[in-house]
């Protein structure tokens, strides 16, 4: 079986739309009829895991896959759905931090790599890795498995200064130990429409971008509070940009 297509949605700074983008794009590919599994690699209160109303408790999640010596990856996937589509998720949260903390450990050679070798021949067309709000070992593995990263930026001036530190930081990776890896775009969200700053920020983001090789969603996700019609603008925003993600990937 061939493997999947992984896709690492990866920014160090939290509260960025990671989650709700690996969310929503994995909702999205299932109603285009993809087999999919979330994994969530964060292990902070408000993890995609907890929101989701996972099973933390009873199902083995990914944290105890990534430890043990031998492990099939689906025993620690479990059934959820977004928006009416089945999606598989092998659940993070707490254990996610103590795993890493064994991970960490010196002592553990080729710990990096250990989720690239859990997804092997998994049986899915997409995996979405969701990552943490930080530069740890769990995004570093996370990069280590992918073959394609999303950047998630706000059209925030602290956005625009970090940007270049992540697409840094994929170089890195794929010139020592992925050569796979690359980065798919930089997706755009919190953006307004009726404000100036966030276009004028949007478009140095995409500048920057350009200069370092890398493309720009034509995709932007607005912010949005209110309900416009029958659905919020955001989630309408994420449809549009799932279909403009598998148009480019397959």
């Amino acid at each position: 079986m061939a493997d999947p297509c992984v896709v690492a949605i990866v920014n160090p700074k939290g509260g960025v739309a990671k989650s709700t983008t690996a969310r929503e794009l994995a909702g999205q590919l299932s109603k285009a009829g993809k087999s999919v599994v979330i994994v969530d690699l964060d292990h902070s209160p408000g993890c995609l895991s907890s929101t989701m109303g996972a099973d933390m408790s009873t199902v083995e999640g990914i944290a105890h896959a990534l430890v043990a010596e031998r492990y099939d990856f689906c025993d620690c996937v479990q059934d959820i759905e977004v928006r009416g589509a089945p999606v598989g998720l092998a659940a993070g949260g707490a254990a996610v931090g103590a795993a890493e903390q064994t991970l960490s450990d010196v002592a553990n050679v080729g710990a990096q790599y250990r989720l690239r070798e859990l997804l092997e021949g998994a049986p899915y067309d997409y995996v979405i890795v969701d990552t943490p709000g930080n530069l740890s070992v769990m995004t570093i593995m996370a990069l280590n498995a992918a073959t394609r990263v999303i950047i998630p930026v706000f059209a925030e001036e602290e956005s625009v200064r970090g940007l270049q530190g992540v697409i840094d930081t994929v170089d890195a990776i794929r010139r020592y130990s992925n050569p796979a890896v690359s980065v798919d775009g930089v997706l755009v969200c919190r953006y307004s429409t009726q404000a100036e700053s966030p276009a004028l920020l949007a478009e140095e983001i995409a500048e920057l971008a350009r200069e370092a090789g890398v493309g720009v969603y034509s995709t932007r996700i607005r912010q949005s509070h209110a309900k416009d019609g029958r659905r919020n603008l955001k989630f309408r925003d994420y449809e549009a940009f799932a279909a403009e993600f598998v148009g480019e990937v397959g």
